[in-house]
């Protein structure tokens, strides 16, 4: 009975996160042409841990964390790309 309860968990856990992926996924669409500031703000207040990447930054690591919206910079400080994970 353990190991079913285990896979049930797993497989809830598994959809929660997809559906997090998908629900940051359309609203990092509206943060592109924002100012930075703006964006941080609005993605902190949707439960999004926000990580601005200056327009410097050439790499990012690929690790998926459901609950983050990288705010990718340009050189003015606006949004120019928004993805989740």
């Amino acid at each position: 009975m353990g190991q079913v309860d285990s896979d049930q968990d797993r497989a809830r856990a598994q959809a929660r996160a997809v559906a997090r992926q998908t629900e940051g996924n359309a609203f990092a669409a509206s943060l592109v042409g924002l100012d930075w500031e703006e964006a941080v703000r609005r993605t902190s207040g949707r439960g999004f841990e926000p990580q601005a990447i200056p327009h410097t930054v050439e790499a990012v690591t690929m690790d998926l964390r459901t609950n983050r919206i990288r705010l990718f910079l340009d050189e003015n400080g606006k949004v120019a790309e928004a993805h989740a994970g």
